[in-house]
Parts: C-alpha cells; sequence; structure tokens
C-alpha cells in the first residue's frame, strides 16, 4: 500500500473506542514490540507533549537513541512519531501501517485510528534500534491505546477539567483516569497541579514511589512548570540509568504552537503573532495571564475550538482583553464548532458571559487563514496577534505565516483525539 493508501484507510477507521482489547492483541500478534527499548509514559491534562519533548531531548544529549510518540500533529501526520528528532518517513509509515492492517484483517479486528497509529510507532522505534521511548497518552490513561507498556517511569504533567464527556465531571474522576498509567512499583512523577491524595491512593495501592513537583512561582509560565516537571522526570531516571542528564537545551525544546512567537514583515509593516494549543479552560486561563503582562498596542485574537470544548469560558476570557475577535473554524475537521455557532453564542449569551462595559469587534469569516491574513493587513505595528484553541486550525495560521513545515497532501485529522 502507498502511503496515501494507507492514510486512507487510517482516517476510515472506527471511531474511538476507549478499551484495551485491540491493542493487547495486536501487541501480541506483532509480538510485543515495545518490549525492545525503555520507555518512559506521560499523561495529564495540559502539558503531556512538551513535557515529553523535553525528556526526550534531554535523554538524547546524553548519547541515548530516542524515539518520541505524541499526538495530535499540527501539520503532518508524521509528526506523530519521531527518532532522535527525524520524522518517520512516508515510506516507513506506509510499511509498518501496512503490516498493522495486515494483522488485523487476518484476525478481524477492527482498529481506532489512534490504536493502529500507536502500534505503528512501537514497530517503528524497535526497528530503529531505540534505546528508549517517550511515549505521550492519546486521552485519558487508564483505557488509553498506549496504556499496554511497562514503563520504566510515569509522568502526569497536570489535571483540569477536559474530555469531561469521557473523562469524568469532576477533577478526582479525570485523576483516577490519569491515574490509571501507574504501574506496580514504578515510579511516578507528578506536576504540582495533579491532586496528590488521589494520586497518592493509588501509587500506594501499586507499591509505586511517588514523587510531587512543587509549585511554580510564575502560575502563568506553563514552560517553566513543564521544564520542573521534565527535569524531575531525568532525575528519576538518573537512578537506575546514572548516564542520564539535564541538559538547559533539551528543557527548552518545546513543541510547536505552545506560545510560539512568530514575527516578520508584512506590507513593509512588522508584526507579531503567537500561536497556541490551549483549548480547555486551565490553559486558556493561563494564556491570558500570560499575555496580560505583555507590552503592545491592541491585542487581535483569532479563536477557533472543538465542539466538545468549554466555548462559553473561551469567548468570555477571550473578550475580557481582545480589541477584536475574530472567530473560525477549521476546515476538514468534523469536530471544529462551526464558527457562526460560537458568535451566536456570544451574541445570545451576554447575561452567562458577564458581558458589561465596551466589548469587542467580533467577526466570523470562518476561514483560518484568510482571517489571520486580514488581521495582519489591519493591525498596527506594535500590535499583538493571538490565535488560540484547537490543533486543527494552526497549521492554517502557519501557512498564512509562511512557517515552512512537512504537511500532509490530504489534511489527516482523526475525530477521537
Amino acid at each position: 500500500m502507498s502511503f496515501e493508501a494507507v492514510l486512507a484507510r487510517l482516517l476510515a477507521s472506527k471511531p474511538v473506542k476507549l478499551s484495551l482489547d485491540n491493542v493487547r492483541a495486536l501487541r501480541s500478534l506483532l509480538g510485543c514490540p515495545d518490549k525492545a527499548y525503555k520507555t518512559v509514559h506521560v499523561a495529564g491534562t495540559n502539558g503531556k507533549g512538551s513535557v515529553a519533548t523535553k525528556i526526550a531531548a534531554c535523554i538524547r544529549m546524553s548519547g541515548f537513541r530516542v524515539g518520541l510518540y505524541t499526538s495530535p500533529h499540527i501539520s503532518c501526520f508524521r509528526e506523530r512519531i519521531s527518532v532522535d528528532g527525524v520524522l518517520i518517513s512516508e515510506d516507513q509509515v506506509a510499511a509498518g501501517l501496512g503490516d498493522v492492517f495486515a494483522v488485523c484483517d487476518a484476525n478481524r479486528i477492527l482498529p481506532t485510528f489512534f490504536e493502529a497509529t500507536t502500534m505503528l510507532a512501537f514497530k517503528h522505534f524497535k526497528h530503529e534500534k531505540v534505546d528508549f521511548a517517550v511515549v505521550e497518552v492519546g486521552l485519558g490513561g487508564r483505557l488509553d491505546a498506549t496504556n499496554i507498556i511497562e514503563p520504566d517511569l510515569c509522568v502526569i504533567t497536570s489535571i483540569s477539567l477536559d474530555h469531561s464527556r469521557i473523562l469524568g465531571s469532576t477533577i478526582g474522576e479525570i485523576t483516577r483516569e490519569k491515574a490509571g498509567i501507574i504501574k506496580p512499583k514504578v515510579p511516578v512523577v507528578i506536576g504540582p497541579k495533579v491532586p496528590y491524595d488521589v494520586t497518592y491512593e493509588v501509587a500506594r495501592s501499586l507499591n509505586s514511589p511517588l514523587i510531587r513537583v512543587g509549585a511554580c512561582d510564575r502560575s502563568d509560565d506553563t514552560d517553566m512548570e513543564n521544564q520542573m516537571v521534565a527535569s524531575c522526570a531525568i532525575e528519576q531516571l538518573q537512578q537506575r540509568f546514572p548516564s542520564i542528564q539535564t541538559f538547559a537545551e533539551g528543557l527548552a525544546a518545546v513543541p510547536p504552537c505552545r506560545f510560539e512567537k512568530i514575527t516578520g514583515m508584512r506590507n513593509g509593516k512588522p508584526f507579531t503573532v503567537i500561536l497556541d494549543v490551549a483549548h480547555n479552560p486551565d490553559g486558556i486561563s493561563r494564556l491570558f495571564e500570560r499575555l496580560e503582562k505583555l507590552q503592545y498596542g491592541a491585542l487581535h485574537v483569532i479563536m477557533g475550538m472543538s465542539k466538545d470544548k468549554d466555548v462559553v469560558h473561551a469567548v468570555r476570557t477571550a473578550r475580557s482583553m481582545a480589541h477584536s475577535l475574530y472567530i473560525v473554524e477549521a476546515s476538514d475537521c468534523k469536530r471544529a464548532m462551526p464558527a457562526m455557532s460560537v458568535v451566536e453564542l456570544y451574541q445570545g449569551r451576554c447575561s452567562e458571559l458577564d458581558v458589561s462595559g465596551p466589548q469587542p469587534a467580533v467577526t466570523c469569516d470562518g476561514n483560518v487563514e484568510k482571517t489571520l491574513e486580514h488581521v495582519l493587513d489591519v493591525s498596527e505595528a506594535d500590535d499583538l496577534i493571538v490565535a488560540f484553541g484547537s490543533f486543527f486550525i494552526m497549521d492554517a495560521c502557519r501557512k498564512a505565516l509562511n512557517v515552512t513545515a512537512p504537511r500532509d497532501k490530504r489534511p489527516v485529522k482523526e475525530d477521537g483525539i
């Protein structure tokens, strides 16, 4: 099968199903590829992709060969799977997924998008003879497809409300789901925003050492908090693998669109744009707390959200600081909340939004690239432009800003994660 053919089949996979039955069967049928290397398992509501990236960078800089598995991607499906910073190739995707699908067909297994991709990652890491793999949870923890590995270290970065329909409506329920990655006698590092009592109870029942990272002095500095969690994780790994070291450059590693600052010139005028995938109440609040401390003329906000997110909170927070608010939606994404629906909510639920005083102008074009290009044209040189929300709007923003990145010919956006 070609690269395009396997991606087409991947996109046609059945909807997400939180169960380990398929992946356990596939893991066995494929020879348990994840047993060929050491693993670090990273869960959390926010920060897990960033922390996984930092841990992988430090291990690689210590002289080890490292695989990194994260999701979702920004511009290219292959971003999800890399070895020593090199993305899996199209040929490797085609061959690897071809093998996974062949095993599925022979055994009448119908994998989800994420289950098939997870097995591709584990197979690829074995083929590439990595020493370590840093594996980010896709959704939750307990029933996530990645939760078949036998990790050497578990990390839970943070806990807040998100995916409540699936994971639970309370912080305690969500914590228990994410604590489901904890394994017997395996150390677990938790960030300062992870409820201690719940995770301690789970860890104690499994005789697993629990290490808690102290609070960050700057509550709005998410990257500093992520660095602290990653540094603590490296310290734990050092106890078993003394040659692993903490590197400032490794801790500074950040995936795209995490408060990513892009500057440039357009029509002879300088611009500054910040891209951030904050999409739940805690992430959005912390983003705007950080923005509040910056110096700029006017703040122009571009927002695109998925249907299952707290759009009321997002609109309330954005309108409190924005000079102008632009609502967009990700194209070719079933999960995207229609831009007009967001505008109708904004206009029709003012009492719930506590709207008072001067309000930002609200514009609904829907198209991400055209909207950002328009904002670049009308903004002043000292203004700040911020685009936030769904992962699925970020590639269009980066295209409008002429950011070079590998891109799929056909957008690959799964419905489940």
